[in-house]
């Protein structure tokens, strides 16, 4: 997966998850992270409209970190801290079948560039902030 602005991933995450995910060197090991105003609407955006499940979430922040997976691609979602802005994100999620995935979510999100069955090139949707989300096939 690819982040155009990366961030460290918290060390709770780390302490917490790398057993149970199996991650043997876990310190090297960094989720690509975006940052957005709320993570938890964000979070449910993820889950109800791209197939995401929420694997973690820091409980004693109710705004604070949460993770996500679908089919082994790990998003970590931050709140903006306070000041801060944000340019531009972008991620790369990578599938087994991209035209399948394509026909499941061209009519629920924005497609910004769409699936060409012909070149199985990627496809690449907008989430609902306005993050640019590229679908690659693996």
């Amino acid at each position: 997966m690819h982040l155009q602005m990366p961030y460290s991933t918290s060390k709770w995450m780390f302490s917490s998850l790398c057993p149970c995910l199996g991650l043997k060197k876990c310190q090297s090991y960094i989720f690509p992270t975006i940052r957005v105003e709320s993570p938890i609407l964000t979070a449910s955006y993820y889950r109800e409209y791209l197939g995401f499940s929420i694997i973690f979430r820091n409980p004693l922040n109710r705004n604070g970190s949460i993770l996500l997976n679908r089919k082994g691609n790990l998003i970590h979602i931050k709140a903006i801290e306070q000041g801060r802005t944000i340019e531009s994100q972008r991620l790369s999620l990578f599938l087994r079948f991209t035209d399948i995935e394509y026909s499941k979510l061209s009519q629920k999100v924005w497609v910004i560039k769409p699936y060409c069955s012909k070149t199985k090139e990627k496809f690449i949707i907008k989430d609902c902030n306005g993050i640019e989300i590229a679908y690659c096939t693996s």
